[in-house]
């Protein structure tokens, strides 16, 4: 199985009755204090090249994804919105907004939603916008209710399709589509949740922030970060996603995965606690 680069920060990949485009978004680094109860010391050994051990950052990626199946056109999470990099790589792609006729939220964290937007015009005016109910519900009360810049930024990138009527919501577990299921993720965010797309044995598993460091979190996926609303439930959660995706051999297609964030997870030893690892694609 192998993809091809359309440009810097697009690549494609057949795979079943899909095609997939993974898009670098904004790159960029973060404090060695985004990973909870480990010691620099551990960073720096698990990381390797990624780590800065002066000023103990780490390297970030951030993807955004595109599946097109027969009769629709989805987006998987939108970036961070700086600049164009969502479409100028819809452009690289060979792809227009306009066509786009769903967009899938794992969750509403700005770096999955500011792309929703193109300055202050709707950048997906065909699309639905799919985003799970409790997800919804937790950053509508936090905008609403408390001084959470955050929780407002966010909401001012989903309100423009709320009010249209364009946004929907559904519960973790629903099938929106036929090859189109939703799986709980939750603890990353109150309604963390993955999409499943795809028929039979070719099947991708989209898992938005389950994981943020490959490189830590795939052999102690104990670890949790501080953006974690729950962290013993993400944790709990990325321990029961990694074996059901390695049992399953599903295509993964993770957001803060180095890009393309397409790979597949094999699980190592058992005992005496479960670790797995992270085979990316070769790009």
């Amino acid at each position: 199985m192998s993809g091809q680069f359309l440009g810097a920060g697009v690549y494609r990949l057949a795979y079943g009755d899909m095609v997939i485009w993974a898009l670098a978004d904004a790159a960029g680094r973060f404090s060695f204090a985004v990973l909870k109860d480990l010691a620099p010391e551990e960073i720096v050994a698990l990381t390797g090249s990624l780590a800065n051990a002066e000023d103990q950052t780490l390297a970030r990626s951030l993807n955004a994804f595109v599946v097109k199946r027969p009769n629709v056109l989805i987006v998987v999470d939108t970036g961070l919105g700086e600049g164009r990099v969502l479409a100028d790589g819809l452009e690289l792609a060979g792809l227009k907004p306009e066509e786009v006729t769903d967009v899938l939220l794992t969750h509403l964290h700005r770096d999955h939603v500011n792309g929703l937007l193109a300055g202050q015009e709707i950048l997906f005016p065909g699309a639905t916008v799919w985003v799970e109910a409790q997800e919804l519900a937790y950053w509508r009360q936090k905008a609403e209710e408390t001084s959470d810049e955050r929780a407002r930024t966010v909401m001012a990138k989903l309100n423009p399709y709320l009010q249209k009527g364009s946004a929907r919501t559904f519960g973790a577990g629903q099938t929106l589509k036929p090859g189109l299921e939703t799986i709980e993720l939750y603890g990353h965010t109150p309604g963390h949740v993955g999409f499943l797309l795809g028929e039979g044995e070719r099947r991708v598993l989209f898992f938005g922030d389950v994981a943020h460091v490959a490189a830590i979190q795939f052999s102690r996926p104990e670890v949790t970060v501080t953006f974690d609303v729950d962290p013993a439930q993400a944790a709990q959660t990325r321990a029961q996603i990694y074996q059901l995706a390695a049992r399953a051999n599903y295509l993964v297609a993770g957001a803060h995965a180095p890009f393309p964030g397409l790979g597949r997870i094999k699980a190592l030893s058992p005992k005496p606690r479960p670790t797995y690892a992270w085979l990316g694609l070769t790009v």
